[in-house]
């Protein structure tokens, strides 16, 4: 029988390891001065359209206890090529929303069976809230992620996903110094069908040369903060891992825990239009699948238009007394200003 949800035995170990792990990332990210988009500012009417590919072969396991892995049996892979179109729409000047859904493909083989299947795995819904304390952005996130194929302890088709509803809450945090951007995010995610719960950390530095091209590299993770209900009887899961997966544990490992390295060379394909090309691999981790993943990003910003100002309201903001406790830039005015430096720098 199923487990209620509690902390694993090695948590406080983990959670020590944790804290060394974001204490370095963080030192990285800020002193170091190395990240992937442009600083966040939300403006009115703006949308921002983002479209991931990825795609990976494994025929790898992080081993039980951490620290190494394991071959799959000759023969055995899951292989995984995932397409995910996402919309942002600013609100206001503090409000975004977004949508986002996978579409995958995913193919496993054990030898006895070869499967394949294809279709829209999940949807994710979810909103953001700007705020800024002088040059710093925090960006508070609610996520919510719905599956369209559920999992099915009994099913003989390959996983596209985890297929269960997941919540995650956390935050980006941003700057911007000169042309490098650094951001640095965290999230719980809350995952039914009694999978374990998970902290995801992520840390990024890019390098932006305007109108041409940026440069950035990550690292980041997760680990399983509350037990797997099936912690004590993990041939529950293993066995329709093994069954339609191929033996892999990119979805449904117990109590999975992961550590990856990355980076990315993004061009401007226009003003307000950007292609990049990744990669990311797998250096750590326990009850996960390691994969080398090769990544593929198009990303369009809408260009917002001025509202028009009739010229009676011209006139009033014209002859209007200014208060100089007012006059201090807003934080697009600072961000954009930015901009025009750089750019300076590189004419």
């Amino acid at each position: 029988m199923a487990q209620a949800l509690t902390k694993p035995k090695s948590y406080h170990k983990i959670k020590e390891m944790f804290k060394q792990i974001l204490t370095t990332v963080f030192l990285l990210s800020f002193i170091s001065s190395m990240a992937h988009s442009a600083i966040r500012v939300f403006k009115p009417g703006q949308a921002h359209l983002t479209s991931d590919f990825s795609f990976y072969k494994t025929t790898k396991n992080f081993s039980p206890e951490g620290g190494d892995f394991e071959s799959l049996p000759s023969g055995y892979y899951y292989q995984k090529i995932r397409f995910s179109p996402r919309v942002d729409w600013n609100l206001t000047r503090r409000w975004s929303v977004f949508a986002s859904t996978d579409l995958v493909n995913a193919t496993s083989d054990n030898l006895n069976f070869k499967r394949t299947h294809t279709s829209f795995s999940d949807i994710t819904m979810g909103a953001q809230f700007w705020i800024q304390f002088q040059k710093l952005v925090l960006i508070p996130e609610a996520r919510l992620v719905v599956p369209i194929t559920s999992f099915e302890a009994s099913t003989d088709e390959v996983f596209l996903s985890d297929g269960v509803y997941k919540g995650y809450l956390g935050a980006n945090l941003q700057t911007q110094w000169g042309s490098w951007i650094p951001l640095v995010k965290g999230f719980y995610e809350y995952r039914a069908e009694e999978l374990s719960h998970r902290f995801h950390y992520f840390a990024q530095i890019t390098k932006i040369f305007p109108r041409s091209f940026k440069l950035s590299a990550h690292v980041g993770g997760y680990m399983s903060v509350f037990d797997d209900g099936y912690t004590d009887n993990v041939s529950f899961r293993n066995n329709y891992n093994t069954r339609v997966n191929g033996g892999s544990f990119a979805h449904h490992g117990v109590n999975p825990q992961k550590l990856f390295a990355g980076g990315w060379l993004g061009f401007y394909a226009s003003s307000n239009s950007i292609f990049s090309l990744g990669y990311q691999a797998d250096l750590n981790g326990k009850n996960a699948s390691k994969n080398d993943t090769i990544l593929l990003r198009w990303e369009w910003l809408q260009i917002a238009k001025p509202k028009k100002i009739s010229r009676d309201k011209k006139r009033k903001r014209r002859f209007k007394p200014v208060d100089p406790s007012e006059q201090e830039d807003t934080a697009s005015d600072i961000f954009d200003k930015v901009e025009q430096e750089i750019e300076g720098e590189q004419e």
